[in-house]
């Protein structure tokens, strides 16, 4: 069986003030997980402020660790959400979903 752990669990509680994605990355090889579920929001590690060579470069980290990506989590459906009646919010969040 393969463990993973959400980066929001690590982030806040490991970590006080901003490591960077490289560390909290190693952290979790060194907490003995085989993979972890990345995250994004708003704020944190959103699609507009990462590049897609940022994007790269954590995939590559996680490869060289032998770590997996397992999936996605990500807060921002709870203000953009997919099924609002307000069709402004729908767009935003499917803006959003195709990044």
């Amino acid at each position: 069986m393969k463990k993973s752990i959400n980066l929001w669990s690590i982030i806040g509680w490991k970590y006080t003030g901003k490591p960077s994605i490289e560390e909290i990355i190693e952290y979790v090889k060194e907490a003995g997980y085989d993979g972890f579920e990345m995250i994004c929001d708003l704020n944190l590690l959103h699609p507009d402020k990462l590049s897609k060579e940022d994007r790269r470069k954590i995939v590559e980290k996680a490869r060289s660790l032998g770590l997996e990506i397992s999936s996605l989590a990500t807060g921002v459906f709870w203000r953009l959400n997919l099924g609002s009646t307000d069709e402004n919010l729908r767009k935003q969040g499917l803006d959003y979903l195709k990044k």
